[in-house]
C-alpha cells in the first residue's frame, strides 16, 4: 500500500511539475476567458425536471427515520452482506 501512495504522489508531483514548466504565455488568457465554456453553459437547461439532488436526499433520510426497527435490520443486513461479498470476492 505504501508504495501505492508513494506511486500516485510522484505520479502528481511529475504533473505539477510538468504544469509549473509550461511558460506563463501559454495559459495567461487563453483558457480562462474562453467563450466556448459561456456557449456551452447556455445551451444546457438550467432546471431539469424531478426532484433535485437536495429533495431527494431529504426524501430518503426521512424515509430511513420513519421506517420501522424490522426495515433497518433488513436493511443492515443487506449493507452487511455488500460489504462483506465486495470483501471476498471484489466488486461486482
Amino acid at each position: 500500500m505504501l508504495l501505492g501512495v508513494v506511486l500516485v504522489w510522484f505520479f502528481f508531483y511529475l504533473i505539477g511539475e510538468g504544469l509549473l514548466s509550461l511558460p506563463t504565455s501559454f495559459h495567461e488568457g487563453t483558457l480562462w476567458e474562453a467563450k466556448w465554456w459561456d456557449e456551452e453553459m447556455k445551451r444546457v437547461p438550467r432546471r431539469q425536471k424531478g426532484k433535485g439532488a437536495l429533495e431527494l436526499i431529504e426524501e430518503a433520510v426521512h424515509l430511513l427515520r420513519t421506517a420501522p426497527v424490522v426495515r433497518w435490520r433488513v436493511i443492515f443486513l443487506a449493507v452487511c452482506r455488500s460489504y462483506w461479498v465486495c470483501c471476498i470476492f471484489g466488486p461486482t
